[in-house]
């Protein structure tokens, strides 16, 4: 990209003579466009802070359902349904991040009793100690046999 815009200036530098508020203005523009082809690019790998990390999405409850001591709150999110796992006795937030892990259902262990596909998303569905907790992977990833909730 410096290339192309070196070669640019040269272009224009051998033919025509600009004033130097020509010049403030044509470097300001390409300042410009080089700041917005960095925020694209940031965009695309997942790291501009304006529009969040692509790994972590935000979803509106659909449903919920109580298993033993644990209720699996499951959301709508952009791509696909999400999963969270809190105490039986708690009502399941409106609103949910993908990526933020419910402090009940640390550390608690279980095996893989079923698992389903939801846009980009597959919730994986344990069965623990305390009932069932559910993990969000890819949907192209397999559910592991067994898991800790982090």
């Amino acid at each position: 990209m410096k290339y192309l815009s070196i070669l640019f200036c040269l272009v224009l530098v051998t033919s025509c003579q600009w004033t130097p508020e020509q010049w403030e203005e044509f470097n300001q523009g390409m300042s410009d466009l080089e700041e917005s082809l960095g925020e694209s690019n940031a965009i695309l790998n997942g790291r501009n802070s304006y529009y969040g990390n692509r790994t972590s999405q935000s979803g509106n409850l659909n449903r919920d359902y109580v298993s033993g001591f644990n209720k699996i709150c499951i959301y709508d999110g952009v791509s696909g349904e999400f999963a969270k796992t809190i105490s039986s006795t708690s009502l399941c937030p409106l609103s949910a991040k993908q990526d933020s892990i419910s402090e009940f259902a640390k550390g608690q262990s279980g095996f893989l009793e079923r698992d389903y596909v939801s846009g980009f998303n597959k919730i994986c569905i344990y069965d623990g100690v305390s009932g069932e907790f559910a993990k969000t992977i890819s949907s192209t990833s397999l559910c592991p046999l067994s898991a800790k909730q982090d």
